[in-house]
């Protein structure tokens, strides 16, 4: 099962395995006319493959101008989910490094080539669930959290000035949410020859009803994180990601807004899946779209 791509039209994509439940939106936001966001997944239908490799999830936010920004992303996440998928060496945080810095390559030779393109690039957020363990690789400002047991951690730390800030004690995390230079990344895909990957190590071990959250910084700017844990936690996902969106376009979507929610269902040491909660996810809601 395989998703990659961006649109204006709000696409959703919900599924359940036996192990996995996860739904995606993509919006263009209130103010914007294109949606320069991308996300895209795949999870294999073969167990051993899923083994192996595991499942792959991926958010990218591109910027450089309308055609710049759109192609950057979707450059990105098509490479990454190619790279991945295709290499036979490594365990899968190897695997991962090398593909988001294949598609750095991929974006920078495409605005190398394309003048129109000149200066585009793109944040990369990437998640793996190869049971037992969780692989979370970035570039940029794009999230990833996980909600674990009614308590929410970000797994990510942004590549960004005021992060920089941050962490020299300059500026207070409050401060840095709603300073005007939040937007200044210090690490992007595609900008130069050489990108340094993030990678969380050592990898996270799943536990029954684990759910991630990867999103955009259109979703993560308008909407608190104790928001995003209490959506996460009492709707399953297709419907959780409509609920996030929506509440960042209510509070005015100046950016597009992307989201993937992804909740482990079983239990790794032989117990019965965990039930998931009481809504459902139907076909409506998995290609919902979202007006004002």
């Amino acid at each position: 099962m395989t998703l990659w791509g961006r649109s204006n039209k709000n696409p959703g994509v919900a599924a359940i395995t036996d192990s996995l439940q996860f739904g995606s939106l993509t919006d263009v936001g209130v103010v914007r006319s294109e949606n320069q966001d991308a996300m895209g997944f795949r999870v294999p239908d073969d167990p051993e493959d899923m083994a192996g490799r595991g499942a792959l999830f991926v958010v990218a936010d591109g910027m450089g101008g309308h055609k710049g920004g759109a192609t950057a992303s979707r450059l990105a996440v098509k490479t990454i989910l190619d790279r991945y998928f295709n290499s036979r060496a490594g365990e899968p945080g190897d695997r991962i490094r090398s593909a988001i810095e294949a598609a750095n390559q991929a974006v920078l030779q495409k605005s190398q080539a394309d003048k129109g393109l000149d200066g585009m690039g793109t944040t990369v957020v990437a998640l793996i669930v190869r049971p037992p363990d969780v692989f979370v690789a970035h570039v940029g400002d794009s999230r990833a959290y996980l909600v674990r047991d009614g308590r929410i951690v970000q797994l990510t730390k942004d590549h960004s000035l005021v992060q920089q800030w941050v962490d020299q004690g300059v500026m207070k995390p409050d401060e840095a949410r709603h300073s005007g230079r939040k937007n200044v990344l210090t690490r992007v895909v595609g900008s130069r020859e050489t990108v340094e990957v993030d990678m969380r190590s050592p990898p996270r071990t799943l536990a029954p009803g684990d759910t991630f959250v990867l999103c955009s910084d259109g979703l993560h700017g308008l909407v608190e994180d104790d928001e995003i844990r209490r959506t996460v936690t009492e709707m399953e996902p297709q419907e959780a990601c409509g609920r996030l969106v929506t509440l960042a376009r209510d509070r005015g979507g100046p950016d597009n807004i992307t989201v993937q929610v992804i909740s482990w269902m079983a239990d790794l040491t032989g117990g019965r899946p965990k039930s998931p909660g009481s809504s459902r996810v139907t076909a409506d809601e998995s290609t919902r779209t979202i007006s004002r």
